[in-house]
């Protein structure tokens, strides 16, 4: 009985945990596009202006000059994904645009955009972070209670 309680158990928490990597790639990408299509790095701030150089580059090419900044097709937005991976325990940002870490990181001659990274707010300390972890921690407590009856001894305990 006890074996099957245990294995009951872990089952709970394997498939609660996979669930909470599942919404948390899903809030990562959410943010990453908000932060993208608001012109803002990971951390909430602003871009800084493009310099002259790339402003005429693009007006030359027939795009605005200025704005949208990471935007001129689409593609680079487009491109990004965020997968969870339960067998690591982690969540993955990826975009298969070869440009991307370019961008995101910067050059000698190029300010970093950096959006391709965990948002500062859905970093384990953040705001969005913490409360997801609130919400799943409740969430595996109530079925754990609903599938073990653990009511009784979390009750106790409280």
């Amino acid at each position: 009985m006890a074996k099957s309680l245990e294995a009951k158990g872990k089952k709970i928490l394997k498939d609660t945990f996979k669930e909470y990597l599942s919404r948390l790639a899903f809030e990562i990408r959410r943010e990453i596009i908000n932060n993208f299509d608001s012109e803002k790095d990971v951390d909430g701030d602003r871009f800084k202006r493009l310099k002259k150089p790339t402003e005429d580059s693009r007006k030359s090419l027939g795009f605005p000059a200025k704005r949208p900044i990471l935007r001129r097709t689409g593609k680079l937005r487009n491109s990004i994904s965020v997968k969870s991976n339960f067998k690591s325990k982690n969540v993955e940002i990826i975009s298969s645009v070869k440009y991307a870490k370019h961008l995101n990181d910067g050059r000698s001659n190029m300010d970093p955009r950096r959006i391709i990274e965990t948002p500062k707010i859905l970093q384990p300390d953040g705001a969005k972070s913490q409360k997801l972890i609130a919400e799943f921690a409740d969430k595996l407590e109530k079925r754990l209670i609903k599938n073990l009856g653990l009511d009784i001894y979390i009750n106790a305990h409280k």
